[in-house]
């Protein structure tokens, strides 16, 4: 037996976390592909340029991990779920063929 309990409506929530995590990301990358670097002088608009594009590849790379951390605790979630679920079903069978 293992020492430690998992709380359903915790992973639940945590999924539920990561998901507007990801979402935030999502548009702050997309708004960084879209952001104007017109404006600058010529000494500092390809600086800009690529801050922006180094900046936008981060976020859409951090939303990507994040999204592939939501997955995997909604899938953590399910498991658990699933598998208390079969043990609750396999203990009424139990308890109906004793009667």
């Amino acid at each position: 037996m293992s020492d430690f309990e998992v709380d359903y409506p915790t992973l639940m929530t945590s999924a539920k976390f990561w998901r507007e995590e990801n979402a935030r990301l999502t548009t702050a990358s997309s708004r960084l592909s879209g952001a104007s670097t017109s404006g600058f002088g010529s000494g500092v608009s390809g600086d800009v340029a690529a801050w922006v594009a180094t900046w936008g590849t981060t976020v859409a790379t951090t939303a990507t991990a994040v999204d592939q951390i939501a997955d995997n605790v909604d899938a953590a979630h399910f498991a658990y779920v699933g598998t208390d679920f079969q043990g609750q079903q396999a203990f009424k069978d139990w308890l109906a063929a004793a009667s």
